[in-house]
């Protein structure tokens, strides 16, 4: 009995402060626990799935307004939430997505309700993705110095592969290469530069920097070369005329004359309808020098195309 009177003697002693503390925190607990039909909109991100063999072409938010209604101390799961747009199986072309409460993953013990998406629908446009080889054009910008041509530009490797949207790439007939300037240089140059692609969406393998080689040398003066002999590339095949004119570049400081013994000119009959007797091709003309051949450039051959005649 005294166990009892000492205890309720603890319990009424000062019962009016222990009365207003126990109000206290009944009313924080509600304040913490929130109202459980508040609602607030949070923005969650949004994610895609799409086939392996897809790319997404169109413009499409990243993120989209969630409106949740549920006691506001458990607001804080936002963090855990995403908007989830399953595209796997899709195929090519526009697809109009409504979003509704099933795409938004939110945890079940969450106590939160969503009664609003915001866009209510997405459009999602598909394209396959394609590969194939372009050439690699060299860019520059500025001119050699006075008396220096530029004899020569080549990238390595000489093309790349790009990949991408379908109607991305299938216009990109070849890839520039970042500019390379000139202004007053006199000797070759070696450097390595990255490829110049303006369409965000195509991308190159490799897509790092590749080498660039550009040939400089002195001013070049315009050659003729008549009467180089036109030989066909088999037996029992004419050519007419069997003699063609060649212009060449050659270097100002170039002192030996070329005469025809420096070019080689064949007609190749490879490729010719060999049911017909006659066809015309146009003749492939070499510097029989390669020590000629970094320096001088083959111009022009005239007249660009010849006869070959098989003989029966």
């Amino acid at each position: 009995m005294k166990f009892l009177r000492d205890a309720l003697q603890v319990l009424l002693e000062n019962w009016a402060l222990k009365l207003t503390a126990i109000f206290l925190a009944l009313i924080l607990w509600l304040v913490v626990r929130g109202d459980p039909g508040a609602e607030r909109v949070v923005t969650i991100p949004l994610e895609i799935g799409i086939p392996g063999n897809m790319e997404i072409v169109n413009d499409r938010p990243n993120a989209v307004d969630v409106t949740l209604q549920g006691f506001s101390s458990n607001m804080w799961l936002v963090q855990q939430m995403s908007c989830n747009v399953d595209l796997r199986t899709g195929g090519e072309g526009e697809h109009i997505v409504p979003l509704t409460p099933e795409n938004i993953n939110l945890p079940h013990t969450a106590g939160l309700t969503v009664v609003g998406i915001r866009p209510a629908r997405i459009v999602v446009d598909l394209e396959r993705t394609i590969s194939r080889q372009v050439p690699v054009s060299v860019a520059t910008s500025g001119d050699p110095a006075r008396g220096f041509d530029v004899y020569s530009k080549s990238a390595n490797p000489p093309t790349v592969l790009v990949s991408g949207p379908r109607s991305h790439i299938d216009y990109i007939k070849e890839v520039s290469t970042e500019s390379v300037p000139l202004s007053e240089q006199t000797s070759p140059i070696r450097t390595y530069v990255n490829l110049n692609i303006p369409d965000p969406l195509a991308h190159t393998n490799p897509f790092g920097p590749i080498r660039v080689d550009i040939e400089i040398g002195i001013h070049r003066k315009t050659v003729t070369v008549r009467n180089v002999p036109v030989a066909a590339d088999q037996p029992g095949v004419t050519v007419r005329p069997s003699r063609v004119t060649v212009l060449l570049l050659v270097p100002v400081n170039y002192e030996r004359e070329i005469t025809p013994a420096d070019l080689s000119a064949t007609a190749a009959t490879t490729g010719l309808d060999e049911s017909q007797p006659e066809g015309k091709v146009s003749p492939q003309v070499r510097l029989t020098n390669p020590a000629d051949a970094a320096a001088i450039i083959i111009k022009e051959v005239q007249p660009p195309e010849v006869t070959i005649r098989r003989l029966r």
